[in-house]
């Protein structure tokens, strides 16, 4: 994963600065690259109105929402890393350009914040006709995953990742109460951190609503996970599902500037 980072980046600057010799290379790029990362989008390659655009098409947009500061200097740092490297190696002479060119830390200015739906918002997130349209009745091959993934946010309070990567025995009874063993016992998980390890009762509403009949179904057909229409790619299995609850709160219109509206803003509903 950090190989893929350092590559994407590389390109990224190579895109910002252009494409010359390295005895070219002149503390303007620097200047250059820090002013233009300020000036671009998060999720640049994962938004919809972002991909498949170059960089001087975006810079076009109307950008109300920027890279914060902690990511621009991050992907600064690759760059200077990077540069390191070559000049250690003898291709480059002079100092290294990117040294000095982060930006001041904008934590706590215009800072997007998550923040818990209203019920209001819930109500039209899960709106029966809108949600079941949406996920059951559309003809996506996760449609199923879409259908529980928005269930289980809501009831569980977990993580997308720790969702979409569970296997069908990490869901058992436990003292005769069905639960969720959220673990990294598979080489194909990860969580956020050592102590995010935990069992939570599974809600009653999942299984008034047949989760436990769908998973039956699931070990019949021979499945191992719960969610296996997904593939593991490089952040996990979170790619598709991420990418439709983004898009669908935009249909929505609650995907604004002002608030950071995702699918981890469930967690605070809990």
């Amino acid at each position: 994963k950090t190989l893929i980072e350092y590559k994407n980046n590389l390109d990224l600057m190579v895109e910002i600065i252009g494409d010359f010799p390295i005895n070219q290379l002149s503390h303007k790029h620097g200047r250059l690259l820090s002013a233009t990362l300020e000036k671009l989008p998060p999720r640049r390659k994962t938004d919809g109105r972002y991909i498949n655009k170059s960089v001087k098409q975006i810079l076009k947009m109307n950008i109300d929402n920027p890279m914060d500061s902690r990511t621009v200097n991050k992907l600064i740092q690759r760059s200077s890393s990077w540069l390191n490297w070559v000049i250690r190696n003898g291709y480059y002479t002079e100092r290294n350009i990117f040294h000095g060119k982060s930006i001041p830390s904008n934590k706590g200015k215009n800072t997007i914040t998550r923040q818990p739906f209203s019920s209001k918002q819930l109500k039209l997130i899960f709106n029966k006709k809108v949600y079941l349209q949406r996920t059951l009745s559309s003809t996506s091959p996760c449609k199923f995953v879409f259908y529980w993934i928005g269930i289980l946010g809501l009831h569980q309070g977990t993580r997308l990742q720790e969702l979409c990567q569970l296997h069908l025995k990490d869901i058992y009874p436990l003292n005769k109460i069905w639960v969720i063993d959220i673990n990294d016992n598979s080489t194909d998980k990860k969580l956020k951190t050592p102590n995010s390890t935990r069992i939570i009762p599974l809600h009653q509403t999942l299984i008034d609503l047949g989760f436990l009949d769908y998973l039956n179904i699931l070990e019949q057909n021979g499945k191992e996970r719960v969610f296996h229409e997904l593939t593991l790619g490089r952040d996990g299995y979170t790619k598709n599902p991420s990418r439709f609850f983004n898009d669908y709160l935009r249909e929505l219109d609650l995907k604004t500037d002002s608030a950071k509206y995702d699918f981890h803003c469930l967690r605070h509903n809990c």
